[in-house]
């Protein structure tokens, strides 16, 4: 970073990142795509080539922009940006940069690119300053939402309901074995939309997952927002940690709380938690 230059938050580095990676690469392939479209439409393209040519061309662009554009990215957000760690999980999660560098990205940096990498990996030998969020409660309770157990309450009465009215309008009492999955499931959302217990609590003291109990920061290793690859390819997000009865893996995809906001809670509710044992707090 040259003289007089002033270092940015991690938000703001991520703000950039979409700015020059994930718009730029979404409209791109877009317009390429109905470009492609346009020929067609104009009898310049087959139509056979040209539904080809539109996954293919979409996934080039992108994947070409993105490898040639990140370096550009991670150079400027990693020099600006004091807590490296945070950027580059919050990166990761959001998919503005892998976490290793693709054959494409390595072989597009020039010399100079390459060994400003290698000098700001450096940063990552410091670690990260901890900023607390006055924001963010003494304690913080994460639910499943509402709608979901309403709308399987919905489903399964109007399922009732459909079999009620075929058995009486077809005189078929077998029909009624159907009612009782109905029944039970209906049952089951009920309970849950009444009781509404909260899947995870986070605050100084430790977590408390909804099956795992409560266990002290004390005893919690390597806690963070873990990404995977489902059997469809799409991203899966979980609350990951380690303790010392084995480690706990919480899908989060379905509850409050988006994958970035938990990354700060956790962040957030460590730190407290360290505070407090060092005297700090």
């Amino acid at each position: 970073m040259t003289k007089g230059e002033q270092e940015i938050t991690v938000k703001q580095a991520l703000e950039r990142g979409r700015r020059m990676l994930t718009r730029p690469a979404s409209y791109g392939s877009k317009a390429l795509a109905g470009i492609i479209v346009l020929l067609m439409f104009l009898n310049v393209l087959p139509i056979g080539i040209g539904m080809l040519l539109i996954p293919l061309s979409m996934f080039a662009f992108i994947w070409i922009y993105r490898s040639y554009v990140v370096t550009k990215w991670k150079l400027w957000a990693f020099e600006h940006t004091r807590n490296v760690h945070e950027l580059k999980a919050r990166a990761i999660m959001e998919d503005l940069m892998p976490e290793l560098p693709g054959w494409l990205e390595e072989f597009l940096q020039t010399k100079e690119q390459k060994q400003r990498w290698k000098e700001l990996k450096k940063k990552f030998d410091v670690p990260d300053i901890f900023i607390d969020h006055p924001a963010i409660a003494d304690e913080t309770s994460i639910y499943y939402p509402k709608r979901l157990y309403i709308s399987g309450i919905v489903f399964f009465g109007l399922g009732i309901c459909a079999t009620v009215g075929y058995v009486f309008l077809k005189r078929n009492p077998l029909v009624l074995m159907l009612i009782l999955p109905c029944i039970y499931f209906l049952v089951s959302n009920i309970r849950k939309l009444s009781k509404n217990e909260p899947w995870i609590v986070l605050n100084r003291y430790g977590i408390q997952t909804r099956y795992g109990g409560f266990i002290s920061w004390e005893f919690i290793e390597d806690e963070q927002v873990l990404k995977e690859k489902d059997s469809e390819g799409d991203d899966t997000y979980y609350l990951f940690f380690r303790h010392p009865g084995g480690k706990e893996q919480l899908c989060i995809d379905k509850l409050k709380i988006k994958p970035g906001e938990l990354y700060d809670l956790l962040k957030v509710y460590r730190n407290r938690f360290n505070q407090v044992e060092q005297g700090l707090l």
